[in-house]
């Protein structure tokens, strides 16, 4: 079976792609002690993460063929696959902080946590196991080691441009108001 590519499901977006530099922890937005610079990057990354869809995009999924109903402007709400496995990654990321963000959860919470980390887990094995990244990471000898250790150098490597991608998503975008205002028919 070939693979699914975005662009054969949403036909308007063009997927550009680049040589990218890795960027080590030091330099990220992303990584680090909590912080206001780091929690609002992970915010701004995620922060248009529902997008519309028509309906006709939607059936060129292959999966599950209804969402949510969009009453502003029509289509079904979805995630991509990227936004979904960033949102797993922040809450991994989260893990690493407990005394920040994991303050008075309760049991059902923790075990509610549990369950999603799992998920989030196998999501993202899944994922990278399906968009294996083929760049060569080095090992260098150190004398502080008998064994041969991982050199996190910068390294070039070919991605999609975020950037262009996250233009082509913008008129996509679900507001934060219209998502706050769905209503679940099933609970009225």
């Amino acid at each position: 079976m070939k693979p699914r590519l975005l662009q054969d499901t949403i036909r308007d977006l063009d997927i550009q792609v680049k040589s990218t530099p890795y960027v080590g922890t030091s330099d990220s937005l992303y990584t680090g002690p909590p912080s206001m610079e780091v929690d609002y990057a992970w915010h701004q990354l995620l922060g248009n993460m529902s997008i519309r869809v028509t309906d006709d995009e939607l059936s060129r999924n292959g999966n599950r063929q209804e969402s949510i109903a969009l009453p502003e402007g029509g289509g079904q709400m979805v995630w991509l696959g990227a936004f979904h496995q960033l949102h797993c990654l922040k809450k991994l990321r989260r893990l690493n902080y407990p005394q920040i963000y994991a303050t008075n959860r309760t049991t059902a919470e923790a075990l509610d946590l549990e369950v999603h980390m799992d998920h989030c887990v196998e999501l993202i094995r899944q994922s990278i196991m399906c968009n294996p990244d083929t760049s060569l990471t080095t090992f260098e000898w150190l004398s502080s080691s008998p064994k041969p250790v991982l050199r996190i150098d910068p390294y070039e490597r070919k991605c999609v441009d975020w950037e262009a991608f996250m233009k082509g998503i913008l008129p996509r975008v679900v507001s934060s108001r219209e998502v706050d205002g769905l209503v679940n028919p099933k609970l009225t």
